[in-house]
Formats: structure tokens, C-alpha cells, sequence
């Protein structure tokens, strides 16, 4: 009988989760000794349709973008529908596996949400979030006991949750994620007309605006060159704003008369990144709570100086390719804006970061996924 593998891509809406999925899902379809069924829901419908997969089943599962809502249907309906598939293989790539234990059915759960284990963000949140995120963590913990096998997306996230499950060597296995050949810098076209914001000289960060990647901090720094005197290059922030801490970011923009020093771009379409970093000087990197960071592979691509925070699993991935600093210290981040803005920019790649970065391929993560799934 043909194996058939369930994958649970419901608390997929946005971010490194739809990053994963549009990568690794096109792989899966051309997979002809597998049954497989995707489970979708309008959070992130319209993403998944959009890479045309021909062969994967799809179900789509209303109200489920919602994560209480979703775990409540999936407590009550998960092994039911594993059932009447006959389903062997049951894959969560989002973290939580509810019921946390099934029967007649090998069991797969990845560790993607890094931020429940990071107890210093916790302060800058209110106790309704604090909540969630303990919850979460109970949650995702549950789920690693509950699992047959565990995916881990770096050897740091593997480091974290062996301090509360020490036996999860035994069943997990450290799977990294690739890089999009979008991020290419020797296949993006030179006749490709550039936006009139590209033009000028910039440093670029791309990334949520939120209070673990250190925004405020990165503001402040660059303020205070300003008001000395220090001719710094222009900023660009590309990200969504989802929160208090990024609307109070941006109203800091605007108090400091530093619109058209900083610019916050908003979010883009994930197709038209490459072409912000190729006419960018340099980027900066400065979170510090990730898994996996799939911004940084995807720039260290475009052979870019790579301004990193030093916090792990950043140097993991970066290796001696990238420029480290404490994401925590403004004048760490003056340090390096200073650095950079002194820099003469000679339009040269930084083949130390591609060479890097040509380590990480989704290939590699299909076939490594596939094989320690099934096995």
C-alpha cells in the first residue's frame, strides 16, 4: 500500500511559516511513491494556490487561521480525519500537535516559534500576550513529548528544548532551511528599471517591526550621530508594522524629523526583495530571538556587507561571513552605522556571504525532511 502523509499547514499565515511551505511544498508535489494531503484555511489559501501545486490534495479547513479555534477543531477532528484517509504519515511544520498524541500513525512536529522560550521579551507585552505565550510554550512542549519525531531548524533551537526534554536527541533530527534562487544577484536583470527610493545610497533592514528586533534601539543610534553632526547613509525599514511598539516606532520617526533619513518602506511583495538588496549598500540583521532566519540566508545571498546581531542561532548560519554586534546596545548600533556610512561602497559582491550562504538549499531540506519523516 501506497504511504500516504498528512501536512498540517494551518497555523501557517505569514512570515518564515509561508516561506517554508512555498519552498518545500513544489518539491513534495512532484513526489510520485506519496499520497499526500495538505490541510489549508483562509489565512493562507490564496498564498499556497499561487505555486500551482498539481498533485497534493488540498482540504481546506474554515475558521482555523484562528489559533484557539484551531486547536480546539484539531483536538476534536484531527484523528478522525487521519482515520478516514488512512493517513500513515501526520507532519505539523507549525509546531503544535493537538491531540498531542495519535495513534496507528507516525507522527512528525517541528520547532519553528522561537518566541514563547524567550523569556527577556516578555516584559514589553501585556499579560494577555504573556498569557498566549506561555501557552504556546505548554503547548509546543506537549507536542515534542507527544511526537514520534521532532524537526529542529538549527542546532541552537535544538540546544533550547533539550533543556526541558532532555532525551529528544533520540527522535529529532536538525533539518536547515534553504534559500530561494530568487536571491541571486547574478540573475536579476540590469535592464530591470530601479524605483526612485533605490537610487540614493542606503542600508537596508528588512524585517517585522517588533520589540526583539531592535528598531527603537537602531533609531536612537542613528539619532544620535545625527545630532552631532555625522553624515550617516539613509535607512531603509521593509516589514510590516503589527503592533504597538511599531506605530510608536514610526510616530518616533516623525518627532525626530528623520522621515527622509529613515524610511519605512512597509511590506513588499517577497518577488521584489532581491532587487532592494542588490542597490543596497549593506543590510542590517539585529534580531535577536529566531529559529531559523530565513532574511538573513536570503541576504547573505545577494552578497551583501551583513551588519548581524551576535545573539544565536545568527552566527550559526553566518559563520565568520557577517560583521557581529549586540542588537541590545545603541552604541553598538552607532558603532556600526558609523562604520558603514565611513565605508566606501565599490558596487563589489561579497562572495564571503554567498559562499556561505550556498550551504543552504531547499533541495537538500526536501530530501533531509522526506527522509527522516518516512524513515
Amino acid at each position: 500500500m501506497k504511504k500516504k502523509l498528512l501536512i498540517n499547514a494551518l497555523a501557517a499565515q505569514d512570515g518564515g511559516g509561508i516561506t517554508y511551505l512555498t519552498n518545500i511544498l513544489p518539491l513534495f508535489d512532484k513526489e510520485k511513491n506519496l499520497e499526500i494531503i495538505l490541510l489549508l484555511n483562509s489565512g493562507n489559501k490564496d498564498k499556497i494556490e499561487k505555486i500551482h501545486l498539481k498533485n497534493i490534495q488540498k482540504i481546506y479547513i474554515p475558521k482555523t487561521n484562528n489559533i484557539w479555534y484551531r486547536i480546539f477543531w484539531e483536538f476534536f477532528n484531527m484523528e478522525t480525519l487521519i482515520n478516514s484517509n488512512r493517513v500513515t504519515h501526520y507532519y505539523c511544520p507549525g509546531g503544535i500537535m493537538v491531540p498531542f498524541k495519535i495513534g496507528n500513525v507516525t507522527t512528525i512536529v517541528a520547532f519553528r516559534n522561537m518566541l514563547p522560550f524567550y523569556k527577556e521579551v516578555f516584559k514589553h507585552y501585556n499579560f494577555k500576550e504573556r498569557l498566549r505565550l506561555q501557552l504556546l510554550k505548554k503547548l509546543s512542549l506537549l507536542s515534542f513529548k507527544g511526537a514520534d519525531k521532532v524537526v529542529f531548524i538549527s542546532s541552537h533551537a535544538k540546544q533550547v528544548i533539550e533543556k526541558y526534554i532532555p532525551s529528544i536527541d533520540a527522535k529529532s533530527e536538525t533539518i536547515y532551511h534553504g534559500k530561494n534562487d530568487l536571491f541571486n544577484p547574478h540573475k536579476i536583470p540590469k535592464s530591470e528599471e530601479i524605483p526612485d527610493l533605490l537610487i540614493e545610497p542606503y542600508i537596508i533592514y528588512v524585517s517585522t517591526i517588533t520589540v526583539y528586533k531592535h528598531q527603537h534601539e537602531l533609531i536612537e543610534a542613528y539619532y544620535q550621530l545625527v545630532q552631532i553632526g555625522v553624515k550617516v547613509k539613509r535607512i531603509l525599514l521593509v516589514g510590516s508594522v503589527g503592533s504597538e511598539y511599531g506605530d510608536k516606532l514610526l510616530n518616533k520617526i516623525k518627532e525626530l524629523k528623520l522621515e527622509n533619513q529613515i524610511v519605512y518602506v512597509g511590506k513588499i511583495e517577497y518577488e521584489k526583495l532581491p532587487k532592494y538588496y542588490q542597490n543596497a549598500d549593506s543590510v542590517i540583521y539585529a534580531s535577536s530571538c529566531e529559529n531559523c532566519p530565513n532574511i538573513l540566508i536570503e541576504s547573505m545571498s545577494m552578497g551583501k556587507i551583513i551588519y548581524s546581531s551576535n545573539c544565536y542561532p545568527m552566527p550559526e548560519f553566518g559563520g565568520d561571513s557577517l560583521i557581529y554586534f549586540n542588537p541590545k546596545s545603541v552604541k553598538e548600533f552607532k558603532d556600526i552605522i558609523l562604520q558603514e556610512s565611513n565605508r566606501v561602497h565599490n558596487g563589489e559582491l561579497n562572495e564571503n556571504t554567498i559562499k556561505t550562504a550556498s550551504q543552504f538549499d531547499w533541495k537538500n531540506t526536501y530530501h533531509q525532511t522526506l527522509k527522516f519523516i518516512m524513515k
